[in-house]
């Protein structure tokens, strides 16, 4: 389980970064609030992190 919050945190970091490089994409209304309650779709631990960080 602190493996995959690890990769899942690592992923986050990886968006924040991204952010700060690319301007964000314009949305209309914030994600809904579940997201971030909810845990990371099934695929996600089934696949590999991205290769490039």
């Amino acid at each position: 389980m602190l493996n995959i919050q690890n990769i899942y945190i690592s992923h986050l970091l990886h968006q924040q970064r991204s952010t700060l490089t690319s301007p964000p994409p314009p949305s209309p209304s914030p994600p809904p609030p579940y997201y971030y309650k909810s845990p990371p779709p099934p695929y996600y631990y089934t696949s590999p992190p991205p290769p490039s960080y």
